[in-house]
Order: C-alpha cells, then sequence, then structure tokens
C-alpha cells in the first residue's frame, strides 16, 4: 500500500508544480487577486491548492486556471 500511497503524493505534487507554473505565466497574481478575478472562490482556497496537502476541488482548479 506504501507504493499507492507514494505514487498519489507525486501525483499531488505533479499537479500543485503545473498550478504553480500556470500562476507564474500569468505574472504571479496575488491570491486576493486572482480571488476578485474570479468572483467564486477565496484566496484562502486558492492558496491552500498550492500548499500539496490534498488534490484542489475541480472548481478550485478551475477558478485556478481562469
Amino acid at each position: 500500500m506504501a507504493g499507492a500511497t507514494e505514487r498519489r503524493a507525486a501525483a499531488i505534487d505533479g499537479f500543485v508544480e503545473r498550478l504553480r507554473q500556470v500562476r507564474a505565466d500569468a505574472g504571479t497574481p496575488s491570491f486576493r487577486e486572482m480571488a476578485k478575478r474570479s468572483g467564486a472562490i477565496s484566496h484562502a482556497t486558492l492558496h491552500d491548492a498550492l500548499q500539496g496537502a490534498r488534490m484542489p476541488s475541480w472548481e478550485t482548479t478551475v477558478e485556478f486556471a481562469r
């Protein structure tokens, strides 16, 4: 089971890294600015998406990319 746990952690890390790249490509706006542009999700939730503790929800991912 440790193999599955390690694969999950690696998948989350890779996903978080891609979100970081999306943000960097957008000029690294603040999380508050991203939340303001979104109008649908809080800056804290956007920030949490980059912490890597768990996969962000689909809604969070969509708003992050927006």
